[in-house]
């Protein structure tokens, strides 16, 4: 059998309820952030790599 593995899909990342379910999510799973403008969510990204995301 196949092992599972689950991403945490973030659609609208770059600021409010977007930013806070993906820097939630982050804790548990690896995610994928979402949003027309990529520069939008850089901050984020950093975040949750200094986090040990």
């Amino acid at each position: 059998m196949a092992s599972q593995r689950f991403y945490a899909i973030v659609a609208g990342a770059g600021s409010g309820t977007g930013r806070a379910v993906a820097i939630r999510f982050s804790k548990a799973y690896p995610v994928v952030l979402m949003s027309r403008k990529p520069e939008s969510y850089e901050d984020i990204v950093k975040d949750i790599r200094q986090a040990g995301g």
